[in-house]
């Protein structure tokens, strides 16, 4: 098998998929049904948004074609392969077990799109996709606790059943690593999110976050700037992600000593915050300005310093970043 499908986005195979000559007929007579283009929707995702309209539909026709097939897909794989029971003997060989996946499928769609079509699956979380064992209840139950703000070790055991159930789930090791991240046990949460990542390798938040305790932790300054800057290239049209992406390029421009390109992003994402604040709360505003302090005070600008500290202790004096502004020099 060629190592590089697995490393290729669910984008360029389907059109991958859509461009081999069983399936581009079909393609084909799905387009012609079309009569007008409509206009497209940005996604926010670059990939989606850089394809031309006729790549675009060409990539659903594809994604039609292959739902067609799905039911009869299912009952191969986890009714006769028995893939859920399977699925634990191959650990993280992913590769073999696309390859296996495939010889089984390649009565469905045929020996040369078997593997094609066996990596889009897999990439898809192939777990949900044969929806054995409750998983969709019991991660549903799971991210209500986290959106309830239940940060605690019995959230946490919800999605390490989910992982023991679904080892490709990748949403399961991204919460775990959260979880983990909110109760301040930094270190432990990195595995979790670098697991998230290699099964979803282009995913935004978890580059962002890891781009994060890379530099919190870790002191791997440089590797924490390449993780968030390639975040904030998705996040362009995401206004809360963008905001934090742009604030942690931010500090970590900051701490790497390049404080005017730092400002330049810090700035950019004190404005949104500002802007949506129902939505972050005062309490992040607090933190973006306390890293544009800093950055402040490795410019010697004395009187923006002052001015963003005395903003800091205004909003809520009580606050840890209220706290930590005190300990800053002030010229």
């Amino acid at each position: 098998m060629n190592h590089q499908l697995l490393k290729t986005s669910k984008v360029k195979l389907y059109l991958a998929l859509a461009d081999d000559d069983t399936v581009r007929p079909w393609v084909e007579e799905d387009m012609k049904k079309v009569a007008h283009f409509p206009a497209r929707m940005r996604s926010g995702d670059p990939e989606i948004d850089s394809l031309s309209m006729r790549e675009s539909d060409v990539w659903s026709s594809a994604q039609k074609w292959l739902a067609q097939k799905k039911l009869t897909l299912k009952r191969v794989i986890c009714d006769e392969w028995k893939y859920c029971s399977r699925r634990a003997e191959y650990g993280e060989d992913y590769e073999r077990l696309v390859i296996d996946i495939a010889q089984q499928i390649s009565k469905v769609v045929g020996v040369c799109l078997a593997e094609l079509v066996a990596t889009i699956l897999f990439k898809e979380n192939m777990f949900s996709f044969c929806e054995c064992g409750g998983t969709k209840r019991r991660m549903q139950d799971a991210i209500d606790a986290c959106n309830r703000k239940c940060y605690d070790d019995h959230t946490l055991g919800l999605f390490a059943q989910i992982v023991e159930l679904d080892p490709d789930n990748h949403q399961a090791y991204y919460y775990q690593g959260f979880i983990k991240l909110k109760q301040h046990r930094y270190e432990e949460a990195i595995p979790y999110y670098q697991k998230a990542l290699a099964l979803s390798p282009t995913h935004p938040v978890y580059l962002n976050d890891l781009g994060y305790l890379y530099a919190y932790v870790k002191n791997d300054l440089e590797t924490a700037q390449d993780y968030i800057a390639l975040a904030l290239k998705m996040f362009w049209d995401d206004t809360e992600n963008r905001a934090a992406s742009l604030d942690s390029l931010g500090w970590v421009l900051c701490q790497r000593g390049k404080y005017i390109e730092a400002l330049k992003h810090l700035s950019e994402s004190m404005e949104l915050v500002r802007r949506n604040a129902n939505t972050f709360g005062m309490e992040a505003l607090q933190e973006v300005l306390y890293h544009v302090a800093v950055t402040y005070r490795g410019l010697s600008d004395t009187q923006n310093l002052n001015k963003t500290i005395q903003e800091i202790q205004q909003i809520n004096p009580q606050s840890i970043w209220a706290e930590k502004v005190r300990n800053l020099s002030v010229f």
